[in-house]
């Protein structure tokens, strides 16, 4: 192990608080290794990072202006591999945001923030672009990565008719 200065929260697997039941020391043991293997993964690589100039992101909402979307459809309409992920209200565990991120030959790369909360009304131009944009994502040649099954992902956001099923 190098020289380096150790964190002061880092704690000695060997040396658990005599006061501790055994079960807690056991937790205590046990997360007190894996802090040790993470500290040990910091010293030996290096935090992963992405420059800004490989990636865009979008945030698409009522006040989104059409033109940044016509570049973003224009990317997606050559792009055929994509991630798609979801994330929900904290509160209600409702759906709230879409993320869609390119993979592109040639970066940059796009990821798109779909919120779902504050979408345009659904006789506007941007929404009309919102579509379209899924419709690109969605094309049956296209390659998309998700967590968990994707049908699963995104069913509870057919209310918000952005997209229709079945997809591709």
């Amino acid at each position: 192990m190098s020289t380096q200065h150790k964190s002061r929260v880092l704690r000695d697997p060997a040396n658990p608080p005599l006061y501790l039941s055994k079960r807690a020391r056991t937790n205590w043991i046990r997360n007190a290794e894996k802090e040790l293997k993470n500290y040990r993964y910091k010293q030996q690589y290096p935090p992963f990072y992405i420059p800004d100039h490989c990636y865009r992101i979008f945030r698409v909402h009522k006040f989104t202006k059409s033109y940044p979307m016509d570049y973003v459809l224009e990317h997606f309409k050559h792009c055929c591999s994509y991630s798609i992920d979801t994330e929900s209200d904290c509160d209600t565990y409702d759906i709230a945001l879409i993320q869609i991120h390119s993979i592109p030959v040639e970066l940059p790369a796009i990821v798109v923030l779909i919120e779902l909360n504050h979408l345009p009304s659904i006789d506007s131009l941007l929404f009309s672009q919102i579509r379209l944009l899924f419709d690109f994502v969605f094309q049956s040649r296209n390659i998309i990565y998700y967590w968990g099954p994707l049908v699963v992902e995104l069913e509870s956001a057919l209310p918000y008719d952005i997209f229709i099923f079945p997809l591709g």
